[in-house]
């Protein structure tokens, strides 16, 4: 899949409109891909990775809740 047709399609589907919310969809889906890896292969892990530097977006603070971290983390235990 192309990471630029991905990440409209994320938007689209989240609803997000403003740049913050465009930011957290599309780092929480690079996160998770990279988190996931190799499911979704290196390349577009990275051009996906590159095309969210690329953007001009302001800061994300909190990307992923202390549930949601905490719920990963016990994976792992």
């Amino acid at each position: 899949m192309d990471p630029q047709a991905l990440m409209d399609l994320l938007h689209i589907a989240a609803g997000a409109k403003t740049d913050e919310e465009k930011a957290r969809v599309a780092w929480r889906a690079s996160d998770y891909m990279w988190r996931v890896f190799p499911a979704y292969g290196f390349g577009l892990c990275r051009h996906f990775n590159n095309l969210c530097q690329d953007q001009e977006w302001p800061w994300v603070k909190d990307l992923w809740s202390q549930e949601e971290m905490a719920a990963y983390r016990a994976q792992f235990k």
